[in-house]
């Protein structure tokens, strides 16, 4: 649709295949280097591609880690660790007001040791909380906690003393000043302890927040550099494919189609011209050099078979001669030596051509079989490529699990915000009994009348507080479900990344069905090689058979050239020799005309 929209057309649309592969043939591999050197650099190429592809992938999946690891161990961590150092000074403002309300002395002994283990809980998660601490800022408002929590014990241990003079049943008497200014106090230390308790889970909340955008942002980037990664490697390998069909298949066709009009006889074509260096520019020179020196010899034969054929007739009109003229016979004998010299000369040269050009052919053979081999080896290579895709997707499939195992994080960090939404609801529950504890103390203190002016005073107080334990519990109960929240958002986009690993292993698959392509082309050149061989092997045959009928010219030369000798010095013998050189002489002319039919069979 978005091709028809803006008027465009694929590729595959305006070129033909075979236009594509000529213009592959501009951007050749390197010229100097061997076959199985190229396709080894090819699949290291693509295996350092597929490297790349599962560092990044690891790189990024260890950041989003990183960053789920500090929301669950520092950030929530610390929220937990404040919310439960809030709830235990909560205890100590209400332990306090329950022992000053106390009327029995007996037992307003045992408030301290219940009071010295508040203490020491306070002091711990104070400790604790101090090895969460990320910056000056949030250094700055635990020093300030630390203070007023010291402050505190100061005031509750001058409450403890208070407490031990005064009967709230008997009245306060005299001390009720003092009782409302320790009171008084109290609640400003309490107070200054909720504002820097208040500022540390802001504190917390922020870095929670922002954790979780550094999350979000490092899986978009994830998504983004994976994605083009991995569609720069497909589209890299698939490139360079159909670079390495390109380079082999287009020589060795060209190879074919020469070897195919030599073996028809046609030898007119011009040298072949490729850009290789490697094994098949070898076999593309080696051709071109037998093509050359089997042209060559072609035409010294031509024109030795004129000569044989010539001096042939010349010898059957001397031989007809002497039988009219004895006196000519000295001229026509030397005539014929002098012709079956050079008729020996010829057919020795031409023989020594014919045997460089069986050689060269018999080269041709050796280097098309070398070939096969190196053809071999090209698909073996590939199929080694396809195992390597293999064992891509296998590292795929170890991403796919790294990224459900960091999803399985993320539910186990909303569980955990749950479990401290929990207590939470334990904390409004305890601040609702003091709520409806201080009510009662202040119907009981005005049942009291003036004795109970005091406990009135402390009752309001104790529901104050409850009142503000209430409203934090509101607070903390919004952020922990802001959490949950974000938490739910950070686990949606895992399973994205799921999805987005799943589509990079079905890109690898696709490659891997490009690897396959590569796998039978290599064997289709391999047969390719395989018909040159067979056809350099027929044209080494052919070779062997116009050697041998030059053999046969030679030993008629000799045999001549033996005769003539004979009649030279046998002028006795004159007319049986002048027969028997006319005998040769047709016998010459009939391996002439052979010779020039084997011949003509070639076009230079």
């Amino acid at each position: 649709m978005e091709y028809k929209q803006k008027g465009l057309v694929p590729m595959w649309s305006r070129w033909s295949k075979i236009e594509f592969l000529r213009t592959l043939n501009f951007i050749s591999l390197p010229t100097q280097l061997t076959v199985r050197k190229k396709l080894l650099g090819s699949f290291l190429l693509i295996i350092i591609l597929l490297g790349i592809v599962g560092t990044v992938s690891m790189q990024r999946m260890s950041l989003m880690q990183k960053e789920t690891s500090e929301i669950t161990d520092s950030w929530m961590k610390g929220i937990e660790t404040i919310s439960n150092i809030n709830l235990y000074a909560k205890d100590m403002l209400a332990l306090q007001a329950t022992m000053i309300m106390e009327p029995n002395d007996s037992k307003k002994g045992n408030f301290m040791p219940e009071s010295g283990k508040l203490f020491k809980k306070i002091d711990d998660g104070l400790a604790l909380y101090q090895g969460m601490i990320k910056d000056n800022k949030e250094q700055g408002h635990f020093d300030n906690l630390q203070k007023k929590w010291a402050n505190y014990k100061d005031i509750y241990s001058d409450s403890f003393i208070m407490a031990t003079r005064v009967n709230f049943v008997e009245g306060a008497g005299a001390y009720s000043g003092q009782i409302a200014a320790m009171l008084s106090k109290s609640e400003q230390a309490y107070q200054g302890m909720q504002i820097e308790i208040n500022e540390l889970v802001n504190l917390n909340k922020v870095g929670a927040e922002e954790s979780s955008q550094k999350s979000a942002d490092l899986y978009k980037s994830a998504v983004r550099d994976i994605g083009i990664t991995v569609l720069l490697s497909v589209v890299i390998s698939v490139g360079l494919a159909l670079l390495i069909a390109a380079n082999l298949a287009g020589p060795v066709k060209r190879v074919s189609e020469v070897l195919k009009q030599i073996s028809g006889g046609d030898l007119t074509q011009q040298a072949l011209k490729v850009r290789n260096r490697d094994e098949i520019g070898q076999l593309v020179d080696s051709l071109n050099q037998m093509t050359l020196h089997l042209r060559t010899t072609i035409m010294h034969i031509h024109d030795a078979s004129d000569t044989v054929a010539t001096s042939s007739n010349q010898l059957l009109s001397n031989c007809e001669q002497n039988t009219l003229a004895a006196n000519e016979v000295n001229k026509s004998i030397q005539v014929v030596a002098e012709g079956s010299d050079h008729q020996l000369l010829s057919a020795s040269q031409t023989g020594q051509s014919i045997e460089k050009i069986t050689d060269g052919v018999q080269f041709i053979a050796d280097s098309t079989t070398e070939l096969s081999g190196v053809a071999d080896e090209a698909s073996r290579q590939a199929k080694l490529g396809h195992s390597s895709m293999n064992s891509v997707i296998h590292v795929m499939g170890n991403i796919n699990e790294v990224v459900l195992r960091a999803e399985q994080g993320m539910n186990q960090l909303g569980q955990h915000s749950k479990d401290i939404g929990k207590i939470v609801e334990i904390i409004g529950d305890i601040a609702g009994q003091t709520n409806l504890l201080a009510l009662n103390a202040a119907i009981e203190a005005a049942r009291a009348g003036e004795y109970g002016r005091g406990f009135a005073v402390v009752a309001d107080e104790v529901r104050r507080l409850a009142v503000q334990s209430s409203d934090a519990v509101s607070q903390i109960s919004s952020i922990i479900t802001k959490i949950q929240v974000d938490t739910a958002k950070v686990t949606e986009t895992m399973k994205q990344g799921l999805t987005e690993v799943e589509s990079g292993v079905a890109s690898i698959g696709s490659a891997e069905a490009s690897f396959t392509s590569i796998v039978h082309r290599a064997e289709d050149v391999s047969q390719s090689i395989q018909s040159i061989s067979f056809a350099a092997q027929r044209l080494a045959g052919s070779a062997q058979e116009v050697y041998a009928t030059i053999q046969v010219m030679e030993n008629i030369a000799a045999e001549s050239a033996t005769a003539a000798a004979h009649v030279v010095t046998t002028t006795g013998q004159q007319l049986a020799s002048v027969n028997e050189m006319a005998y040769s002489a047709n016998h010459l002319s009939t391996i002439a005309q052979r010779l020039r039919q084997q011949v003509n069979l070639f076009t230079v």
